[in-house]
This record gives structure tokens, sequence and C-alpha cells, in this order.
């Protein structure tokens, strides 16, 4: 049986990301395999500037006009269109089929999993530094988690709980959460977890009161590499993508130097 990431915290993300490829840099040494950096990272025809290389459950297709026409864990087509940019009519007929419109970058998000808020502090680049409150940092977004605070130990969302600036939404015992405060709340997007470990009811609940989400499960990858490349999906509800290849290209260098140790 898995083990949910609900309760991995984002200092335990790092660390076990660091330890995988530690393994995995032992295991190209001794193999003599190919360097990362030898590998040829590049996007697919059609899909412009950035790609989706190791991740095999979700994927990222770049459109004109800064437009990005996801698809995630469920398989469902989420197209996301920048603020300010007017969705073209073909992005909004049948010859783009989705099953959700939602603007970038998103201003209000529920999040439903630690690691999934892990991402975003990595995007943030908090990791090493004291934090300290910043206008538009892209924790303002997080508008709700479904963890309690005792939970968290990544300051800015422990700081905004206490100040009331993100909200805690309760689930009950059997995983479902609150959803007359998700409705209440009126998020951009939900990042959910699938349809398993005491989550059964809430995609359900979310379809059926129209609130716009998008299904999460990077660790159903199993493969370090392609598991932190969820950090793309993250990235491309915030027009992050730049920054999260780069973050992605940098640990893939990681590699290569523990390979050479």
């Amino acid at each position: 049986m898995k083990k949910s990431c609900n309760n991995m915290t984002s200092s335990v993300w790092v660390v076990l990301f660091t330890a995988l490829a530690a393994v995995t840099a032992l295991a190209l040494c001794g193999g003599c395999a190919k360097k990362q950096s030898e590998i040829k990272l590049s996007a697919a025809e059609g899909t412009g500037e950035f790609g989706v290389y190791y991740a095999k459950l979700f994927s990222i297709e770049y459109l004109p006009d800064g437009v990005k026409l996801l698809s995630d864990y469920s398989g469902r087509r989420c197209l996301l269109v920048p603020r300010g940019v007017e969705a073209p009519d073909n992005f909004t007929s049948s010859s783009i089929e989705h099953d959700l419109l939602v603007f970038t970058p998103v201003k209000k998000a529920l999040y439903t999993s630690t690691t999934q808020v892990s991402f975003l502090d990595v995007l943030e680049e908090n990791d090493d530094a004291e934090y300290d409150i910043e206008e538009n940092s892209l924790y303002d977004s997080v508008a709700a988690v479904t963890m309690p605070q005792d939970q968290w130990d990544l300051a800015p969302i422990e700081e905004r709980m206490r100040d009331g600036k993100t909200a805690y939404i309760a689930r009950n015992s059997m995983g479902t959460i609150d959803i007359e405060s998700a409705i209440t709340l009126q998020p951009d997007i939900i990042f959910a977890e699938p349809a398993v470990m005491g989550m059964g009811d809430n995609l359900a609940l979310f379809e059926a009161a129209g609130l716009p989400y998008a299904v999460v499960c990077e660790w159903e990858e199993g493969e370090n590499r392609a598991s932190f490349e969820w950090i793309k999906f993250i990235a491309a509800f915030y027009n992050k993508d730049a920054e999260a290849d780069a973050i992605f290209r940098q640990q893939l260098a990681r590699l290569d130097e523990l390979a050479r140790l």
C-alpha cells in the first residue's frame, strides 16, 4: 500500500529527492551510463520551448500567446490562459477539447497536500534562506490548505495561517473535505489528489459543485526525476515555466556532479 504524500513536509521532500539522486548517481557511475547532461532535452515538435521529459502522468502543450493545454493525472485537459489575454475562438471551441479553463497566474488556490506546496517553496527559492514576507509572493496564492497548522514546517504557510491569510479547510475521518468551505472560498484552482487514500469522494464533490480542480499525483511516477518534474505542473499555473525548467535542469546537473564524485 502506497503512503500518502499528505504528511511529507517540504524539507522531507528535498532530503528524499537528494538521497534518491545520490543513489541514482551511484548507479549511473557503476554502469558507466551517459551523464544526464548528455541526454538531449528538447521539447516535442509544436510544444514550444519547454517540455516534459521523464514524467509520464502529466503533459503540457504550449500554444500561441502564452496559452497552455495541460493534461493532469486523471487525463483532464486544462486550458491555461494568461490574464489579459483573450482566448482565441479556436481555443474555446471543440477544435481544442478541454475540461477546464483557468486564467493564469492563479491568485487563489486550494492545496490538498504539503508536497504540492513544497514545489511552490522550491520556486520561491526559500529553502536555504530565512523567510521574509514579500509582496507578490507565490505564497499569497495559497488561499487554503487541508492540513492543520501543526502539520506544517514551512514558515510562509504557518505565518499566513496564524494571520488568517491562509484558511484551513478540515477533512472528516474519511478524508472528505468540508465542501461548503471550498465552495465559499471560490478558488481559481484546487490542486487535488486522486481518488485513493481516503480521497474517493472529493473529486466527485468538486465536480458536482462546479469547482475547478486539477489532479496531482507525482508520487505515482515511481522514479525520482519524474516525480520532481511535477514542479513544472504547478509552475504552469503561475506562468513560471522557465523557472521550473531551469530548476529541473539544475537537478539533472547535480546528478552529473554526484556521478563524477
